[in-house]
């Protein structure tokens, strides 16, 4: 991913541009709530190689001040997200780590619960972090079915909706759930196909 960002900028963002609608929404929340003051810190946990990031450059630009806090569970995302914005803050942790004081007001997880053997103690640890508003990418559909394309398959656990909005209210937050279909724009690439956005603000 870094060699092809560095050789061909310009086509590395349209690739993330073009793949997701969930993922443009995520942004858009949190374009708008950086628009509004409403928010100070953004924690991304599962960056991987910065991709959010980088389609976020513009909010750092305009208000330097903000905080991101980038979590991974391998080191060598970290190393890479160190080497690139030393400014922020980095962690290496999974979604069971010692919190020790990492709280954000929007947090920001994509892909990474349905791969969790059981869900609920990731969400509860990311409710917990979350100060304003927690956004959450699932696929769709789950239940061990492949849901990549041809190149690659991963299989995912099931959850429950239900289940899910429980916990968002046991811990005082709104839910809603929203549905994406990414078929018109992956186009036979690589590329998730549907996926649904968790949307959890503290009440």
């Amino acid at each position: 991913m870094s060699r092809y960002l560095n050789r061909n900028p310009s086509g590395y963002l349209r690739s993330l541009r073009r793949r997701s609608y969930a993922r443009d929404y995520c942004r858009n929340v949190i374009r708008s709530m950086s628009g509004l003051g409403g928010i100070d810190s953004i924690m991304d946990v599962g960056f991987g190689g910065g991709n959010e990031r980088i389609m976020l450059h513009d909010l750092f630009v305009a208000r330097p001040e903000l905080r991101f806090i980038g979590v991974d569970s391998r080191p060598e995302c970290v190393k890479l997200g160190r080497f690139r914005w030393p400014e922020h803050t980095w962690r290496v942790g999974n979604l069971d780590m010692p919190q020790d004081g990492i709280f954000a007001d929007v947090v920001y997880c994509q892909h990474v619960l349905e791969h969790c053997a059981d869900l609920q103690p990731g969400l509860d640890w990311l409710l917990q972090c979350t100060n304003k508003v927690l956004l959450v990418i699932f696929f769709i559909p789950l239940g061990g079915i492949p849901v990549y394309g041809k190149r690659r398959r991963i299989h995912a656990n099931q959850y429950s909706r239900p289940q899910v909005a429980d916990s968002c209210v046991r811990a005082r937050f709104n839910c809603e759930f929203h549905d994406f279909d990414n078929r018109d724009r992956i186009n036979g690439r690589h590329g998730v196909r549907f996926e649904t956005v968790l949307q959890a603000e503290r009440k």
